[in-house]
């Protein structure tokens, strides 16, 4: 089974506010994730490799030290009078994009927001990832 690596959301800021709608978003998205892929992925989203700064991430090392086959990269910065969030979904050891995902808020989107967003996002990426999933391990005639 594949698994998908979720990365914590960076952010371009040191707004204590921003940093836990951040890490809040996060936890959601693996959740939802967790909960959506129906058996057909498996989810990590806290491993110690997964919570280093951005500038710090490599990742080769994630997909061969957590075998993921895929990993989420996911932003949230201030964009004049409003927050951006974007969302990478990216297959591993390939490095390609699959989707981006993006999503424009008020400046400081309102706290429990994060659960929708995370919503919208994996809405988003659960059927590029069994239509990717499909494609790769018939392509390789490998089984699941």
């Amino acid at each position: 089974m594949p698994i998908v690596a979720v990365a914590r959301f960076d952010y371009d800021t040191r707004d204590a506010e921003l940093t836990a709608f951040a890490d809040t978003l996060t936890d959601d998205l693996v959740a939802q994730l967790t909960d959506s892929g129906q058996g057909q992925f498996s989810v990590i989203g806290n491993a110690h490799i997964l919570r280093v700064p951005r500038v710090q991430r490599d990742l080769t090392a994630i997909g061969t030290q957590l075998n993921a086959k895929y990993i989420v990269l996911g932003q949230v910065m201030p964009a004049s009078d409003q927050t951006r969030i974007l969302a990478h979904l990216i297959r591993l050891p390939e490095q390609t994009h699959l989707w981006v995902a993006r999503l424009d808020r008020p400046q400081l989107p309102n706290r429990g927001e994060e659960g929708e967003i995370a919503t919208r996002i994996s809405g988003e990426f659960i059927a590029r990832l069994a239509a990717d999933i499909r494609t790769v391990y018939s392509s390789r005639g490998l089984g699941r």
